[in-house]
């Protein structure tokens, strides 16, 4: 559960995480000094506490089918059971399938260390209080997204780097060779990321193009499982077609969720000093190119909306290393003073529009620059 369903949880009990999924929980026995004490006391309610504990898990898995996504994840990536558990382990796995596919032999691996930490993703410092009709944007998979469109990948790698780049000069959008040293230069057709790494574009490498695969079966299936709910829709419970589609559902569900653990674990990978591919130069163009990313996304917001309303504030209340939190209050007070009557659903339509139609094309504007 921890694993698989990215989700922050105060505890991970057994007790708690039925108590979030199910709203069950684990049967009371708190009038004894301990489980011991219950085996002893009460022997009949100790076999009760064991009879629910069990049946908690049951539900949890036929709700979640969480053991049914291990079992696919493994037989995705040709890969151990246990291995799901190690994206290290599952990518060298899933890597060394697919070059043997291309009739490539992987590289012997070496023993690494770890000596010196790379920069990790942006947080900003938050707007602390209490801030009305705020909207969270965040990048679809962008640290899979940023080594496709940077062809990250370790044969595409430039042996030399511009050490002097920096995020904000890329943000101030200053003319990058202003930035170089006598001895850094960008050849013509080579892609550049945030930390001064060079990488070739005229060949395709084979982590983006893994990641690419990943990432068009996960919205074919996220595609296929949405048009399954559609046709069970016209359906009552008692039709037999019904039953069929649920399945179908739940196997389209399964088959994504298999490609988002992958696409979300092959980071994580490549910042590993025990991957057979790890490279802190690389794993730090992920993570600044990041940053750049999604504060570059930030200041074409604040651009837009001050434009707007010709004011000059922050309206991003918190940013992390792949979403933004936009404040949009003066939005909804300029519709308050046309419509004084309007109501929460009526604001709440309102800036679903705005962020639709008005918020959404400059994040894309901002992404694709």
């Amino acid at each position: 559960y921890r694993k698989f369903t990215y989700s922050q949880q105060e505890s991970y009990r057994l007790d708690h995480i039925a108590h979030v999924e199910l709203g069950k929980r684990k049967l009371s026995y708190t009038e004894y000094s301990s489980l011991s004490a219950l085996y002893v006391e009460n022997y009949q309610k100790f076999i009760e506490y064991n009879i629910q504990d069990v049946q908690l898990v049951e539900s949890l898995d036929d709700k979640m089918k969480l053991l049914e996504l291990v079992c696919a994840l493994a037989y995705s990536a040709k890969a151990n059971y246990v291995d799901t558990f190690r994206q290290v382990r599952l990518w060298d796995v899933m890597i060394y399938h697919h070059l043997r596919t291309q009739h490539q032999q992987i590289p012997p691996k070496k023993s690494e260390v770890k000596d010196t930490q790379y920069v990790g993703a942006y947080v900003k410092d938050p707007q602390v209080g209490q801030h009305p009709w705020v909207c969270s944007f965040d990048v679809a998979s962008m640290y899979p997204h940023i080594i496709r469109e940077w062809n990250l990948s370790p044969e595409t790698l430039v042996g030399s780097r511009v050490t002097t780049l920096t995020v904000d000069a890329l943000l101030d959008r200053t003319d990058v060779k202003d930035y170089l040293s006598d001895g850094d230069h960008v050849p013509e057709g080579y892609a550049l990321s945030a930390n001064g790494v060079l990488t070739q574009r005229d060949k395709e490498g084979f982590l983006p193009a893994m990641l690419k695969a990943l990432y068009d079966e996960r919205i074919r299936f996220k595609n296929l499982a949405t048009a399954s709910k559609k046709q069970r829709e016209a359906l009552t419970k008692d039709d037999p077609q019904y039953a069929v589609l649920t399945r179908q559902i739940a196997a389209y569900h399964n088959q994504q969720l298999v490609r988002k653990v992958g696409l979300n674990s092959a980071y994580g990978a490549l910042g590993s000093n025990y991957f057979r591919y790890y490279d802190t130069h690389m794993a730090e163009a992920v993570t600044l190119t990041g940053q750049f990313v999604i504060r570059d996304i930030a200041k074409a917001v604040n651009v837009y909306l001050n434009t707007m309303f010709k004011t000059n504030e922050d309206y991003i209340v918190a940013s992390d290393t792949d979403s933004i939190y936009v404040r949009l209050g003066c939005v909804v007070d300029k519709y308050l003073e046309h419509k004084p009557t309007a109501n929460i659903t009526e604001c709440v339509m309102l800036l679903d529009r705005f962020c639709a139609e008005r918020i959404e094309p400059v994040l894309s504007a901002a992404f694709d620059n």
